[in-house]
């Protein structure tokens, strides 16, 4: 039996596991965001596996840098553990809008100074900005940009002038001030789920506010019910109440599926 035998049998095996362990996705997509940063990877690669197995479904995408340096191997590594890759096409706005967060655990210092920017010339910036901009969880592991980190000092990423020191720690504070929650690679997990507790109950707390003022379900207007209609329902905290004739889109039936949220139609007088 070769090696490549082996590793099919072991994927095959992880497989089957994964799920029994918790590794069913019941919780929501989770974008994953690898840039060309590679300090820490195999505790990256940890931390991902923790995440599928905490219920997440993984969605990951490279940037053109983390592709040529280690997408082979992230791949290896996770072999037999559900997850996506997210493709550069027209879909990636609605793949990010039925996600719950973005996830970076490599920060490449160039990622980190175009992210400080606002520059999104390619998908991966592009999903992380725009995260930012619908008011998403975004947690960045800062390890593989962070002066201080000691993986960049054994790399020899430590002797740099006190000018570019200063440079990349503004830019981290940038971030920071734009709503990401930046965190060590060794707390990405957990930090995660924080982020996500944190949005959970502002959403709660921002549909009690609603619903008050909009009763219990909602109704919305015209024939087609699309996404758009199901994320302001459940924003609302309420049921989605539609006709018999009503026409809903598929992204709206996925989307509430994936939410739990009732389509309810009212009854013809």
């Amino acid at each position: 039996m070769d090696e490549l035998q082996i590793r099919k049998i072991v994927a095959a095996v992880i497989g089957r596991l994964v799920p029994r362990l918790g590794g069913d996705g019941r919780r929501g997509a989770v974008i994953v965001v690898f840039t060309g940063a590679t300090v820490q990877l195999p505790e990256a690669v940890r931390q991902v596996r923790r995440i599928i197995l905490d219920g997440y479904r993984v969605k990951m995408v490279f940037t053109a840098a983390a592709e040529r340096l280690y997408a082979a191997v992230v791949r290896e590594k996770l072999e037999g553990y559900p997850y996506d890759e997210i493709e550069d096409g027209s879909t990636w706005l609605s793949t990010l809008e039925q996600s719950r967060a973005v996830l970076v655990p490599l920060l490449s210092v160039n990622t980190l100074s175009k992210l400080a920017l606002l520059i999104a010339d390619n998908l991966p910036l592009n999903l992380v900005l725009h995260a930012l901009f619908m008011g998403k969880p975004v947690v960045v592991a800062r390890n593989g940009a962070d002066p201080a980190d000691k993986g960049r000092a054994h790399l020899g990423f430590s002797h740099g002038k006190l000018a570019m020191v200063r440079a990349i720690r503004d830019r981290l504070q940038t971030l920071e001030r734009f709503g990401c929650c930046l965190s060590d690679i060794f707390e990405l997990q957990n930090r995660l789920r924080q982020q996500l507790c944190k949005a959970a109950d502002h959403r709660g707390k921002n549909a009690e506010a609603t619903a008050a003022d909009h009763g219990d379900i909602y109704r919305p207007s015209g024939r087609i019910v699309t996404a758009g209609h199901v994320r302001q329902a459940l924003l609302l905290g309420s049921d989605l109440l539609i006709s018999s004739d009503s026409v809903v889109t598929p992204l709206a039936k996925d989307l509430a599926s994936q939410h739990g949220l009732a389509l309810e139609v009212a009854e013809s007088k």
